[in-house]
């Protein structure tokens, strides 16, 4: 029972929700049935954690019935179901803007109340709004269309309808759509080996850059994403659709806001892999402006991610400074379940780069292992310190207990066996020639560069660079 649709639902209500449920299925209008009163009532002991082994359709039939009425029961729980699946719905349908009023108005023939609530949403969007993505577009052309068939079941042709009007913004709304999704797909093919069908697309672009509809925020920033995803190479695309987000970021709801700048960093990701290094500053800067404009904070927190890859990007541009004050002013906006590992984990990051290798060790030993991320890249971390440190001992066992840990621990994929099992091999190698044993640095090397999927190669090649140096003295 406790995995039932039922209480999933009411595990995600808040205080103030579960509240407002009681009062709708208290409602006369929403609800007769009695017995879901009761069984809320039961079930309300248990909230929100719902966790408790007793609760079960018999134990409930008990309270609800005095006996086991099991089947009386499940009923119950359906009918309960429902009333908040339709809560839930009316939640959703309250928060969202919609055009019900006027369609009641429009059915009843209530014209001048009908013109009155279209005039202020006309205005509202017209003037309030600063959001210009697809779903403003369907919005007005939502009320150009109300205006239009009001007008026409009133047999009243010779008012200005807003076809027009109509038309254009079901155009604007189609093409920021269209072009939303294309970017969408085109980044997915180039990732995951699938294929998609864009019907119409080249039309669309081609159309785009001959029109007026190319000076349209929603439409111009996604025309140039495409651009950038079609065609990598030509660096023209990203100059010109950076400013475009920065310009127009304002027209865009946050969630949005943080897409887009993912398609900008995205870009110089793959400049980066592609050995431009100048993109690095690049991915920095942008970075750093999600951080200004707080498109990086989402219901005022920052992802461990974004935490970790905002500080690994300032890292390797050597913005230290940088680096640490982020760390200690935004540390705030961690989800409290990660915070002290995040914090911890990316001080000794910090330590690491400014050679401060033993104050980093002190970082590191108080992070602990409680998922895999922080799991797999503290071992390569603290792996990687021993090295520095000369403590090639510690390194070697370190070494052997990893590799033990990504036989047994089942929640490693396969990539990410290879790609750790990879490093470990090679810092294995390099341990042993650091100690004195024969070994080739350059068959070390070689083997490096054949390798597909390696953790922390950059810091593997520095290394190899720094023992052949050593050599040729």
């Amino acid at each position: 029972m406790i995995d039932s649709k039922l209480i999933n639902i009411l595990k995600t209500l808040s205080k103030k929700e579960f509240k407002e449920l009681e009062l709708f299925i208290n409602n006369p209008l929403f609800n007769k049935n009695t017995d879901t009163i009761k069984l809320l009532t039961i079930l309300k002991i248990h909230y929100p954690s719902f966790t408790n082994k007793k609760i079960s359709h018999e134990s409930i039939s008990l309270k609800l019935y005095k006996k086991e009425e099991v089947k009386k029961v499940r009923y119950v729980m359906t009918d309960l179901t429902k009333l908040c699946e339709q809560f839930i719905a009316i939640k959703v349908f309250i928060s969202e803007e919609n055009n019900h009023l006027l369609k009641a108005y429009q059915k009843r023939r209530l014209t001048k109340y009908f013109n009155q609530e279209i005039s202020k949403k006309h205005q509202k969007h017209t003037e309030e709004s600063l959001i210009r993505d697809e779903n403003y577009y369907q919005q007005q052309q939502d009320l150009s269309e109300l205006s239009f068939l009001h007008t026409l079941e009133n047999d009243n042709r010779n008012i200005d309808t807003k076809l027009q009007d109509l038309v254009d913004n079901l155009d604007l709304f189609y093409l920021s759509k269209k072009l939303k999704y294309s970017c969408e797909i085109i980044n997915r093919m180039n990732i995951l080996k699938v294929d998609y069908d864009i019907k119409l697309l080249n039309n669309l672009l081609e159309y785009i850059r001959k029109n007026k509809e190319k000076d349209t925020p929603s439409i111009t920033i996604y025309y140039h994403v495409l651009k950038t995803l079609q065609n990598p190479s030509n660096e023209t695309n990203y100059t010109k659709l950076k400013p475009l987000i920065i310009e127009h970021l304002h027209r865009f709801k946050k969630e949005e806001q943080y897409d887009l700048y993912g398609y900008l960093q995205n870009y110089c990701i793959k400049q980066i892999n592609g050995g431009n290094s100048d993109y690095l500053l690049k991915l920095f800067e942008n970075y750093a402006e999600m951080l200004v404009s707080k498109v990086v904070i989402k219901n005022n927190q920052i992802a461990q991610f974004d935490f970790k890859n905002m500080v690994t990007v300032a890292l390797r541009v050597q913005k230290y400074d940088w680096t640490a004050n982020f760390i200690e002013n935004y540390q705030v906006y961690l989800p409290s379940e990660h915070k002290t590992n995040a914090i911890n984990y990316n001080k000794a990051r910090l330590a690491f780069y400014q050679e401060e290798y033993k104050k980093g060790l002190q970082e590191l030993l108080s992070v602990e292992f409680t998922d895999i991320y922080y799991s797999l890249d503290s071992r390569v971390l603290l792996l990687k310190t021993y090295y520095e440190l000369e403590n090639y001992e510690s390194a070697a066992n370190l070494i052997s207990a990893f590799k033990i840990f990504l036989k047994r621990d089942n929640k490693i994929s396969e990539y990410q066996n290879l790609t750790y099992s990879s490093f470990l091999k090679t810092a294995h190698q390099l341990i042993q020639l650091n100690l004195g044993y024969k070994k080739d640095i350059l068959k070390i090397e070689t083997q490096l560069n054949e390798m597909n999927q390696v953790a922390d190669q950059t810091w593997l090649k520095e290394k190899i660079e720094l023992l052949k140096t050593k050599e040729q003295i």
